[in-house]
């Protein structure tokens, strides 16, 4: 029986997820769909079509990754790993950021939209720690670095925990720190 959509085909699902890496990995390393263009000698609507799967060669698809400093590899891995995390935690995420007041304090402001910076204005933690815990986050695969510095998680901000760890750690720790500022 063949797929009714493309978005019934896991194949397409698949090929989706790796160009929305594809373009989130060309806007963290500084590409604009203009440079592209113009570094690539086509038009700025063929970058685009290209980003979003039509016509795209997979020789192109090579040059693309490169230009993003990444492979076809690593670009299935991360679009595989963001899918995971778009849904539930795994339980070693929710683990570590239940081992680090900090860590997880610093994850919920990004969730609720806040930036990183607000943990050194409300919560008195230091850059430096907020800084080494950020990159803790993205390591964790938990958010995106976006350019200009900004952070995007990659949780909803109405992600219900349905792990113990998680939900001990924020009726401890989070909740009372979090009702205190109201």
């Amino acid at each position: 029986m063949m797929p009714q959509s493309p978005q019934d085909d896991p194949s397409v699902a698949e090929m989706e997820q790796m160009l929305a890496q594809l373009r989130r990995k060309l806007r963290g390393a500084g590409w604009t769909q203009a440079a592209l263009a113009n570094d690539l000698g086509v038009g700025p609507a063929t970058i685009k079509r290209w980003l979003h799967g039509r016509g795209l060669t997979v020789q192109m698809l090579g040059r693309l990754c490169a230009l993003a400093h990444t492979n076809l590899a690593e670009l299935s891995d991360d679009s595989r790993d963001r899918t995971q995390a778009q849904g539930d935690l795994t339980l070693a995420q929710e683990e570590a950021l239940t081992r680090d007041s900090n860590l997880s304090t610093i994850f919920f402001l990004i969730v609720n939209g806040w930036p990183p910076a607000e943990a050194v204005e409300a919560f008195h933690i230091p850059a430096d720690v907020v800084d080494r815990h950020v990159e803790r986050l993205e390591r964790l695969a938990l958010i995106d670095r976006l350019p200009g510095g900004r952070v995007r998680a990659r949780l909803s901000p109405t992600h219900a925990w349905q792990r113990a760890p998680m939900r001990r750690h924020f009726e401890r720790h989070m909740k009372p720190m979090f009702f205190s500022m109201d």
